[in-house]
């Protein structure tokens, strides 16, 4: 009954050793399944397998850039001055 709630994790580490008594083989879950949580909880403060990604997405990379405003605006020409430059 208690084996159904263990990780498999956990069973895997008392299934290494033989217990005579009872009570050694129920500490042994308890030291056991501390270690699993601590080792679970470690993880999850690490991140775990994200190198600092929380929402697991991908960065967009024109999220990460500012836009860049012009300094100067082009001047915009009319007809008439495009074709004197261009009998010049």
């Amino acid at each position: 009954m208690i084996e159904d709630q263990i990780p498999e994790d956990a069973l895997r580490r008392l299934s290494l050793r033989e217990y005579v008594h009872d009570g050694e083989w129920l500490k042994a879950v308890r030291t056991i399944n501390c270690t699993e949580e601590d080792f679970k909880q470690r993880k999850g403060l690490q991140g775990g397998s994200h190198s600092g990604a929380t929402s697991g997405e991908k960065r967009k990379f024109e999220d990460s850039i500012p836009p860049v405003t012009a300094k100067r605006l082009k001047k915009q020409y009319t007809a008439k001055v495009k074709a004197v430059y261009k009998a010049k």
